[in-house]
């Protein structure tokens, strides 16, 4: 993530890294695009909501301001292959299900803070804005 926001930070800390190897990578790159087309649509659906949270693209990094799609970069690669073979697995069949997986855990979130749906909350915090 700091490669994005940080660039002269992670430079220096770059070195003591592990690289991330080459499966990993393409891992990434076909769990990634899924995971932001359910991103958009929930910011079609819920976009008080969403705008409360990290903005969903890499070309909206700044310092201090990690997108969503740098950070599940960064958090993926942490992953182990094993791991990140069940991710994909998991997102495939829930695309495949028409399950949007993103929504399951901003539901989620949204309940723990007393929401009974997506739509009330978005409602409510359009009221709010």
């Amino acid at each position: 993530m700091m490669k994005s926001t940080s660039p002269t930070e992670y430079a220096r800390v770059e070195p003591m890294l592990p690289p991330v190897g080459l499966r990993a990578l393409e891992l990434i790159d076909q769990i990634v695009p899924i995971v932001l087309e359910w991103e958009m649509e929930l910011l079609k659906k819920y976009p008080d909501v969403m705008k409360r949270g990290r903005p969903v693209f890499s070309a909206e990094d700044r310092f201090g301001v990690t997108s969503l799609e740098t950070y599940l970069r960064g958090e993926l690669a942490t992953y182990s292959i094993g791991t990140l073979e069940l991710y994909l697995a998991n997102v495939m069949q829930q695309k495949s299900q028409d399950i949007n997986g993103s929504e399951i855990t901003l539901m989620d979130t949204v309940r723990q803070y007393g929401f009974k749906s997506l739509r009330k909350a978005n409602e409510e915090l359009k009221q709010h804005a």
